[in-house]
C-alpha cells in the first residue's frame, strides 16, 4: 500500500489505473487501500470536466451515459473499480459544489438499477444518505460536543431558537475578523437567534483563551471528541454558516456571513414571519383588528 500511496503523488489517473490499479489488488474491505483509491479518484469528475459531451451528460443525471464515457477511455479495465471511480466522483463534486446539487441527486438515483453488484448498490445508498441530509428542511446534524467551560452540549438544547451554526478555526483570519461582527448580531436578536461556533482546531486552548478575554458570550465548542461533525455538515472551508429552525430543521444553507448582511437578511426574515402570524390572528402590525378599520 506505501508504494501504492507514492504513485498518487507521482501520477495523473490515468497513470494510476493503467499501471498500477486493477481487480486483482482492489480490496474494498482494507481501510489502507479504501484510503489510496480515495486519494486516486479524489475530484474524479474534474479530470474530465473540459471534454466534449462530459458536463452535459451530468446536466442531464445520465448515469449510463457517464459510466459508458469512462469505459471508453479504455483505462479503467474493471467495470467495479470504474463504477467505485464514479460514485467518488459524484460524491467530491456535491461537497465541491462543481454542479447543482439536485442534478447530482439525481444522478445519483439514476445509477441504482444499473449498479453491478450489492457493495456498489450500498455505497451508492450510503453516499445518497449523506447528501441528502444537508436539504433545506431536513433536520440538521446533531452533535454532542464540549463547551468553553467543558459542558457536554447538544444541537438540540437550542430546540425553540434560530440557530447560527458556524465553524471556524483560528488559521482562518476571514473567522477571527468576524467574531467582532458575529458579537453584535449576538446582542441584537438575543430574544429569539442563538449563535454556535465550532471551532476545528486540535489546540482548543487558543480560541477558547480569546473567546474569554474578549467577553464573548454565545456558544463556543470545540470539534474534538466528535470531529466526524465537520463531515456531517459537509465543511470544505472556514468560515461556513448555516442557520437552523426553531425545529431544528435547516433553513439557510450556507447562511451568508456577518460580513454579508447576515443581520439585516435576518431581521427582514423575522419580521415577515410577524406580520404573517399577525395576519393570520385578523391583526394589523398594531396589533388592531383588521376588521375594525
Amino acid at each position: 500500500i506505501k508504494s501504492l500511496q507514492v504513485s498518487v503523488m507521482l501520477q495523473s489517473p490515468e497513470k494510476i489505473f493503467t499501471q498500477v490499479l486493477d481487480e486483482k489488488n482492489a480490496d474494498f474491505q482494507n481501510p489502507a487501500f479504501i484510503n489510496f483509491f480515495e486519494q486516486s479518484c479524489g475530484h474524479f469528475f474534474n479530470y474530465f470536466a473540459q471534454e466534449s459531451g462530459f458536463k452535459q451528460k451530468i446536466y442531464q443525471a445520465d448515469a449510463s451515459a457517464i459510466l459508458k464515457f469512462l469505459k471508453n477511455k479504455n483505462w479503467i479495465k474493471s467495470d467495479t473499480l470504474l463504477q467505485y471511480a464514479f460514485l467518488k466522483g459524484l460524491y467530491d463534486a456535491f461537497y465541491d459544489k462543481t454542479y447543482p446539487e439536485d442534478t447530482l441527486i439525481s444522478l445519483l438515483t439514476n445509477y441504482f438499477p444499473i449498479a453491478i453488484n450489492k457493495n456498489l448498490r450500498f455505497s451508492a445508498n450510503e453516499i445518497h444518505k449523506a447528501i441528502t441530509k444537508l436539504k433545506i428542511g431536513n433536520p440538521a446534524p446533531d452533535f454532542e460536543l464540549y463547551d468553553k467551560d467543558s459542558n457536554i452540549t447538544y444541537l438540540s438544547d437550542f430546540r425553540g431558537y434560530y440557530v447560527y451554526l458556524n465553524f471556524c478555526t483560528s488559521q482562518s483570519f476571514a473567522c477571527v475578523q468576524q467574531y467582532g461582527l458575529l458579537n453584535g448580531v449576538y446582542q441584537k436578536f438575543l430574544d429569539s437567534l442563538k449563535i454556535v461556533t465550532i471551532a476545528a482546531d486540535e489546540d482548543f486552548i487558543p480560541t477558547r483563551d480569546y473567546f474569554r478575554k474578549n467577553h464573548f458570550r454565545w456558544t463556543l465548542l470545540s470539534f474534538a471528541n466528535q470531529p466526524e461533525v465537520l463531515k456531517n455538515y459537509g465543511i470544505k472551508a472556514y468560515p461556513t454558516y448555516y442557520l437552523i429552525d426553531p425545529e431544528g430543521k435547516l433553513l439557510w444553507i450556507p447562511a451568508p456571513s456577518p460580513n454579508e448582511d447576515f443581520a439585516y437578511k435576518y431581521y427582514l426574515m423575522i419580521r415577515e414571519i410577524k406580520r404573517r402570524e399577525m395576519r393570520e390572528k385578523g391583526l394589523d402590525e398594531n396589533g388592531e383588528f383588521l376588521n375594525q378599520k
